[in-house]
């Protein structure tokens, strides 16, 4: 129970209005929606309705008109990263279940990821709000039960990623995204990157935010090992489906396999060491284990620690600019048709 509901603003457009009406509900009186913005759209401006709160196409407006203590950004359309800075002055957490940058022109834009470092310092006193993606896998119960890879694995030789979403719960590309974020936390800047994408069009979009279908990808570390993606956007369904996020790794004392629910270790013989399995408290609410829920429980951790949205990251720019990097690599490297060197983006964009 939370002592009082927290004020919140959505910004959706109508692919992604399921998804947020689902969460919504999950947060039940945790929140108070106020305002509800997004594209001129009927279902946008019919889930104001439902949810009795002001509907507005510009989100500076919502802003400054209605100030929340929480904003769910479902879609990036038509949302300037400049909007975001404004409302992280205004002591606002901005919840972003899509990427705030496509490209490098935009990261630099937005200040909290700006390249300068100078820019940065500024901005960690000049903005009193949080910026958090979101549902992050690193805050889902499968991965908070299990054992720092690093402490029990030794050394990480192997890296796969497996996720899928269904259209409306967060784009490929925020899946890919989230998978590189991932990564980088637990390994080195990969060496070169080779990548396919199969979409229905079979055209290879030229921007990370349109990309759809599935995604293959394998890269190579300086020290030789390595990492595999794997990524799908399936049509949406009309019964709720479990979130389905997995990453399995493999270091030099054994392997660790996580889901969203839950996580198994095993040495390098195979023995199973330890495993353990999230139990909803409200299997009524929690099971199964969606796309929503996911957002709701790292949401709802968010309210019982406000710390957690302060990342344990010595540089987050860098880890963000190394993070796009990498997906705009992958998208390179699926419309050359060769392996491509994320280090080249990074040093051509200033950053390295």
């Amino acid at each position: 129970m939370f002592e009082h509901a927290y004020e919140t603003t959505l910004w959706a457009d109508a692919k992604s209005v399921p998804a947020v009406r689902a969460i919504v509900a999950r947060m039940g009186s945790a929140i108070k929606v106020i305002g509800v913005g997004g594209p001129r759209q009927p279902a946008v401006s019919d889930l104001a309705k439902e949810l009795d709160a002001d509907y507005d196409d510009d989100l500076r407006r919502l802003i400054i008109d209605k100030p929340a203590t929480y904003i769910l950004l479902a879609t990036m359309n038509q949302v300037d990263p400049a909007i975001i800075t404004g409302a992280l002055k205004q002591g606002c957490t901005v919840l972003a279940l899509e990427p705030i940058a496509a490209d490098f022109r935009q990261l630099e834009s937005f200040t909290l990821f700006a390249r300068q470092p100078e820019d940065r310092d500024r901005s960690s006193t000049a903005l009193p709000g949080h910026f958090i993606h979101c549902p992050a896998f690193t805050q889902s119960p499968g991965w908070l039960r299990a054992a720092d890879p690093q402490l029990v694995l030794g050394p990480i030789q192997s890296t796969a990623v497996l996720s899928a979403s269904r259209q409306g719960e967060g784009s490929l590309f925020a899946r890919l995204h989230e998978a590189w974020r991932m990564a980088l936390d637990l390994t080195q800047m990969p060496q070169s990157i080779e990548c396919s994408i199969l979409q229905p069009s079979r055209v290879i979009d030229a921007s990370l935010r349109d990309l759809t279908g599935h995604l293959s990808m394998h890269a190579r570390m300086p020290d030789e090992s390595s990492i595999q993606f794997q990524l799908h956007e399936i049509s949406a369904a009309t019964t709720p489906a479990p979130c389905d996020r997995m990453i399995h790794l493999i270091g030099e004392l054994g392997r660790l396999r996580v889901t969203d629910c839950a996580y198994e270790l095993f040495d390098h013989q195979g023995s199973l060491l330890d495993e353990a399995v999230h139990q909803p408290t409200d299997k009524a609410q929690d099971s199964p284990f969606t796309f929503a829920a996911a957002v709701a429980h790292h949401w709802r951790q968010l309210i019982d620690r406000p710390a957690l949205a302060n990342p344990q990251m010595r540089d987050r720019a860098k880890h963000e600019a190394m993070a796009l990097a990498c997906c705009l690599t992958c998208l390179l490297s699926a419309r050359t048709g060769t392996a491509e060197s994320p280090a080249k983006l990074l040093t051509v964009n200033g950053w390295r």
